[in-house]
């Protein structure tokens, strides 16, 4: 694969060498099968359903998809998920075989490892064992599970979207949508989204897009992420791919009325008014800010300075630590809604010959 495309993918550098590993095996297994049907075993283990299970959670999952992994998911299937890892260490040993450590999974870089190497053992210390920790996510996964069923049932009988579904319809009607008991509503906004293009919606971001259609304005836009965007039309919901990320034309983006801009040695004053020309869903009701001077620090002459929505995977470094944070978790410390995170003003400064 090409590691610059991977590492520059919205999704992220894991999504997408996931995307790529699964991509490549069915049709490494296309070009095997013959005259029977083959399937792609993977490896994964009890600890890696776990982890999966808590990363769920720790996103904002809908209780319905803490299930966790399937152990038979189309051409992949996972014969060893309800085996612990240190079972298959101490099983390999036995036998005498050897096996491959991926060294990039002793670095707390990832969410994953971080789970991996810092809370599981936590959990593990409080429950007085992996086995109690493998049994209390065993259970959550079964409960998770017997809802998800549920939910099938009730979006059946309401005639809802199915999920998965290959052939993804581009609207939902929302006509009778307050006659829906509010758990199906949820369960509708998340299948279409799901299934249109592939965003698994927090709880609390469904949420959001419920309570702007409760709230019974005609016409309201709401950013998915990697380009695509939901809107309200009339009594429908539609899902559009938009323009180049996902931020294109007068009623989704920032503006600025008033930018001057003087270039000092070593700060940059920045005088604006911001104005948002439409409102978009989940957003502040008075969607403007005023700011008398923002004042910027160490930044290159010629640079160019863009105001602009945020966007999933923004980043920026604060002052005094080491590493770049999330947008979104500087939003969430501030206290702002997730309802009001999406499409959130930002600056951005490109220095001459560098990214933003």
């Amino acid at each position: 694969p090409d590691p610059a495309a991977l590492k520059g993918s919205k999704a992220g550098l894991q999504a997408a060498a996931r995307e790529w590993r699964q991509a490549e095996s069915k049709k490494l297994l296309s070009d095997l099968e013959t005259t029977e049907k083959g399937v792609i075993l993977l490896a994964h283990h009890a600890d890696d359903q776990v982890e999966t299970q808590l990363l769920k959670l720790l996103r904002g999952a809908h209780l319905a998809q803490l299930g966790g992994m399937r152990a038979r998911d189309g051409p992949f299937a996972r014969p060893l998920l309800e085996i612990r890892k240190e079972e298959l260490r101490v099983f390999l040993q036995s036998e005498g075989q050897s096996w491959m450590e991926d060294a990039s999974n002793a670095f707390p870089v990832y969410q994953r490892n971080r789970v991996r190497l810092q809370l599981v053992p936590m959990l593990v210390d409080l429950l007085g064992g992996e086995e109690a920790l493998q049994n209390r996510f065993s259970a959550l996964g079964h409960q998770s599970r017997q809802l998800a069923s549920l939910l099938e049932e009730l979006c059946q009988q309401h005639h809802g979207p199915r999920f998965p579904c290959p052939e993804a319809p581009t609207r939902l009607d929302i006509s009778s949508f307050s006659q829906l008991p509010e758990m199906v509503r949820y369960e509708f906004i998340w299948r279409f989204v799901a299934n249109r293009c592939g965003a698994m919606l927090s709880h609390a971001a469904v949420g959001g897009i419920v309570d702007a259609i409760k709230q019974g304005d005609a016409r309201f836009t709401w950013l998915l992420g990697s380009g695509w965007e939901l809107k309200r039309q009339g009594s429908q919901l539609v899902i559009l791919k938009s323009g180049v990320d996902g931020v294109e034309g007068e009623d989704k983006t920032w503006s600025s009325s008033d930018l001057s801009v003087v270039q000092n040695v070593s700060q940059l004053h920045i005088s604006m008014e911001l104005q948002r020309r439409q409102q978009t869903a989940g957003c502040p009701k008075v969607a403007m800010a005023k700011c008398s001077e923002i004042v910027l620090h160490g930044v290159a002459f010629g640079s160019t300075v863009t105001l602009r929505g945020a966007l999933p995977g923004d980043r920026f470094r604060k002052a005094q630590l080491a590493h770049n944070i999330k947008v979104t978790s500087v939003l969430r410390e501030l206290g702002v809604p997730p309802s009001a995170r999406p499409n959130w003003p930002v600056i951005t400064i490109k220095a001459p010959g560098d990214g933003e």
